[in-house]
């Protein structure tokens, strides 16, 4: 129904994270990606960057993040997103030190694919402070832009995942 009345829209019904990998909305130029899950924003994230598509120069970044709940229970070293995030802050510094753990990951991401954090902003909300909500600008530079094909390399922290089945709606 919201492609018939959104006739540039593209609506997909399948898993976010398996499905943006393998290049759902790959034709669309993505200058911002508005993360929202319910928990852990990272493997959409790097989902997102591990993926096959254009790249803009600049690309905005929205996130509500809420994995510092588990984090406040010590909890990190369960997350396999925090795998990395652990080895370099310590499981009990990452509930206190979120918004610098969520800043490096974005960093690390963003280098996959040549972009760099130029805005940066974030605050803890909800209750107990639980919630992380941040945004932020990426940019690449000239030079990246004309590099084309260069080959990617994972970030550690990711899983292999199998290439979901995709509908998209004929509008």
């Amino acid at each position: 129904m919201l492609c018939r009345q959104r006739p540039t829209w593209s609506v997909y019904q399948a898993k976010a994270e398996p499905s943006i990998e393998a290049g759902a909305a790959a034709h669309l130029p993505i200058t911002l990606l508005d993360v929202d899950p319910y928990g852990e924003p990272w493997p959409t994230i790097e989902a997102f960057f591990t993926s096959d598509r254009p790249r803009p120069q600049r690309i905005g970044i929205a996130v509500n993040d809420g994995l510092r709940q588990k984090l406040r229970l010590q909890g990190g070293w369960s997350v396999h997103s925090m795998r990395r995030a652990v080895e370099k802050f310590g499981n009990a510094g990452l509930f206190d030190k979120y918004l610098d753990v969520a800043r490096w990951k974005i960093e690390q991401l963003a280098a996959l694919r040549d972009y760099r954090v130029t805005h940066w902003t974030g605050y803890y909300c909800g209750f107990q402070n639980d919630m992380t909500h941040y945004a932020c600008v990426l940019e690449r530079s000239a030079s990246s832009m004309q590099r084309k094909g260069r080959k990617m390399q994972r970030t550690g922290d990711s899983v292999q995942r199998k290439r979901p089945n995709m509908q998209r709606e004929a509008a």
